[in-house]
């Protein structure tokens, strides 16, 4: 590594600490997950994250609030960019009027055009 890539790479950290560290636990979650060797194991950890991620569809939407109560991602409807169009702002979690979300587009040069808002974090 150059000097220019330690001085970026140290000042992206660097960044990250002062941020509370967001990227740094992410990366952390991820190696450690990589670094599961039982299948079992890695079952379990996968059912709690997405557990997380159904109740916050659940507990943060219009769409998805019917579903309280669920037991299984088979209880969820599959989903399509046309049920997304549809249903944006029932399905739709963050503040759209915020400052803090991106607006990611497609063209829909293989199927229609598709637009969802990304946090920060995401991007």
């Amino acid at each position: 590594m150059n000097v220019l890539e330690q001085i970026r790479n140290y000042t992206f950290w660097s960044l990250d600490f002062f941020k509370g560290s967001p990227i740094k636990k992410d990366f952390k979650d991820i190696h450690r997950l990589h670094q599961i060797k039982s299948y079992t194991t890695l079952l379990k950890e996968q059912k709690i994250q997405l557990n997380k991620l159904l109740s916050t569809a659940v507990n943060s939407t219009k769409y998805y609030n019917k579903l309280k109560g669920h037991t299984s991602l088979l209880d969820f409807p599959v989903v399509t960019k046309k049920d997304i169009k549809d249903n944006f702002l029932d399905i739709t979690i963050c503040d759209t009027n915020s400052s803090k979300v991106n607006i990611v587009k497609t063209s829909g040069s293989t199927g229609s055009p598709f637009k969802i808002y990304q946090t920060k974090r995401k991007k």
